[in-house]
């Protein structure tokens, strides 16, 4: 759908050009003294149907200003307002997932541990030695399904507005609004966070969060944020992380 509203504006401007290159060529306007004689001159040579080509090219042209006034401008208003309204979810959209994120560590560094590394999926060997950890510190499920659900909402709204996005950004929002419903199914039906799927699900929902905000457009809107420097070790992690791994430090 994006692309066939881009190829129609691509269509709807070539005609207005051309339509009033006709109507130039085709009108009874002499030409400038300066161009007699020119390469140009022989660009502007009626046709033998000049009439009727004036007729038709300057209907196409009023056709065009009327989609140039009441379609095209129209549009770029609303997408100019559509894209203050997401950079104003960035803000909030950050917070959400630092929040998140000091809950991971309050999660695992129940010991004041300088860093965990969570190696594996929700089923391997290293998740049930998680599960069965006593420095793993349980809590409230509402405190980090809050912060879940707020995402949630956020990025469907930026699902509702793909046209402001390029394509491997949408693809990120997807994936992100899939995340979220997969945290928040897993604290459903639960009230302590405590399990290493709870864990690896809420990771990547800020893992796609602090990719998300990477976005020129989202990024500008929250780069004067005050630093918590979560984000930093995230993306520097995820420049060098190796398969199945992912790892939290402690700011």
């Amino acid at each position: 759908m994006k692309y066939l509203a881009r190829f129609q504006n691509k269509m709807m401007f070539l005609v207005g050009f051309i339509s009033l290159y006709l109507i130039f060529k085709e009108s009874t306007a002499s030409m400038l003294p300066i161009l007699i004689g020119s390469v140009v001159e022989t660009l502007f040579v009626k046709s033998r149907f000049s009439e009727i080509s004036f007729a038709v090219s300057s209907g196409l042209f009023v056709a065009f200003l009327v989609w140039f006034v009441d379609i095209y401008i129209q549009k770029a208003i609303k997408l100019r307002r559509r894209k203050v309204h997401i950079q104003q979810w960035a803000s909030s959209l950050y917070e959400s997932a630092r929040c998140i994120h000091y809950r991971l560590m309050e999660f695992c560094l129940g010991k004041d541990y300088d860093e965990i590394t969570i190696f594996g999926p929700p089923r391997s060997k290293t998740a049930l030695e998680l599960n069965s950890n006593q420095w793993s510190k349980p809590i409230e499920a509402t405190k980090i399904r809050c912060e879940i659900q707020a995402i949630t909402e956020i990025s469907k709204d930026f699902r509702n507005s793909e046209d402001v996005f390029d394509d491997e950004t949408c693809i990120l929002v997807d994936k992100l609004y899939r995340q979220c419903k997969d945290s928040d199914s897993s604290l459903h039906t639960t009230e302590e966070f405590k399990s290493h799927r709870q864990f690896v699900l809420a990771r990547d929902v800020v893992h796609s969060v602090v990719a998300l905000l990477q976005n020129p457009l989202l990024h500008q809107s929250w780069k004067g944020h005050p630093v918590h420097g979560f984000e930093k070790k995230i993306i520097s992690h995820n420049k060098s992380k190796q398969k199945a791994s992912a790892i939290f430090v402690a700011p």
